[in-house]
This record gives C-alpha cells, sequence and structure tokens, in this order.
C-alpha cells in the first residue's frame, strides 16, 4: 500500500475518497487477526481492534485479548 500511495495517480484517488466521506479518518488504523491450527492446538494472534472467539460445545470461548493503550502490556 505504501508504494501504490507514493504515485501520484493513486495518491489523488485515495485522498478523493476521503474527501468524499464523512468518515474521521483521524481514527482509521489498521486489525489483525491470525489463527494457527498445528498439532491439534489452536493459536490466535491479534492486534488493533479485532477479537477472535470460537464456539466450543455451543459456548463462547474468548480466543484473543484486546488490545488497550493504557494496558501496561502495551507499553
Amino acid at each position: 500500500m505504501d508504494e501504490l500511495a507514493r504515485d501520484d495517480k493513486n495518491r489523488a484517488e485515495l485522498l478523493s475518497y476521503r474527501e468524499n466521506n464523512d468518515y474521521d479518518y483521524s481514527m482509521a488504523g489498521c486489525t489483525a487477526n491470525v489463527i494457527l491450527i498445528k498439532d491439534n492446538t489452536l493459536y490466535c494472534a491479534n492486534a488493533g481492534d479485532t477479537r477472535c472467539c470460537i464456539s466450543n460445545d455451543g459456548k463462547l470461548v474468548k480466543m484473543s485479548k484486546d488490545h488497550k493503550p493504557t494496558d501496561s502490556a502495551e507499553h
């Protein structure tokens, strides 16, 4: 994306979305949620405002922990 944004034509197109939209881009960011199943074990990693959960026998199981900038682990 960075490489595409360096091109003047592409950058102009991206900026046009911002100008023609009421979305507050100052709050924009990215999120990721990755699941790995290996040797009959389920691993979950997440970043940003994303959550992962599964159903185990009809019960909700949280697989990720929300990231908050105020968490001591985030410093």
